[in-house]
């Protein structure tokens, strides 16, 4: 088991060979002995990193069997609802996916992929009338705050959601004080945030010069690159 968890690890996360290893290591030690709700919940995570839907579904419907419904595990409960939601997403099932994910952010607040994947899902909902849309708009910008709110010290959090504010044009980069649009002073507070998390970071270096950059600050965002 412990040769299953170090290659399941945030170590080796970039390593698709060791997820795969992993899968094999974590799938015997279940064989041996298949009352290991811990194994299956790693093993859930792992299948899903390396794309293996059936072998994740097929544990994540024996672990639900099991999870407690009144609230005294809601930390465990939001985790498997997380791993719902992230399954759901693959199976091309978004409308499902998002239910699981709206519940997984309230039971497990500190695990910060499900925010993301809510804000992201809803904001992708096209087929849906003009006035939902709407709604699911506002519905994804609230996940993304809360996410923050929720993981004020993570770095990753405030770095989520100014990519996010980003990618879907929420920044008020001409100084008109557009409806629904920030100040890009006021969102650059997050890389600055995240910055004095984790000043050695690459991605949080990436994005303090692109923040300098969109600030018209040029000079500034080469000593970030």
């Amino acid at each position: 088991v412990h040769l299953g968890r170090t290659l399941a690890g945030d170590y080796f996360a970039t390593s698709l060979q060791a997820r795969r290893q992993a899968f094999f290591v974590l799938n015997k030690v279940l064989a041996r002995d298949s009352n290991r709700p811990d194994v299956q919940r790693l093993l859930v995570k792992t299948a899903l990193d390396i794309g293996e839907y059936s072998t994740a579904r097929l544990n994540l419907e024996s672990l639900a069997k099991n999870v407690a419904t009144d609230g005294s595990d809601a930390a465990d409960r939001g985790e498997l609802e997380g791993y719902w939601g992230r399954l759901l997403d693959a199976e091309k099932k978004p409308a499902e996916s998002i239910s699981y994910c709206r519940r997984a952010v309230k039971d497990a607040p500190s695990a910060e992929e499900n925010y993301t994947r809510l804000a992201y899902l809803l904001r992708a909902q096209q087929d849906v009338p003009l006035e939902q849309r709407d709604k699911n708009r506002v519905e994804a910008d609230q996940a993304i705050d809360e996410l923050v709110a929720n993981n004020p010290t993570s770095s990753k959090a405030h770095l989520a959601r100014w990519s996010y504010r980003r990618e879907f044009n929420l920044m008020d980069l001409r100084g008109l004080k557009e409806a629904g649009k920030i100040a890009v002073e006021k969102a650059a507070e997050d890389v600055d945030l995240a910055l004095s998390q984790a000043p050695e970071d690459v991605d949080v270096l990436v994005a303090k010069a692109d923040s300098e950059v969109i600030q018209q600050h040029r000079d500034k965002a080469y000593d970030y690159l």
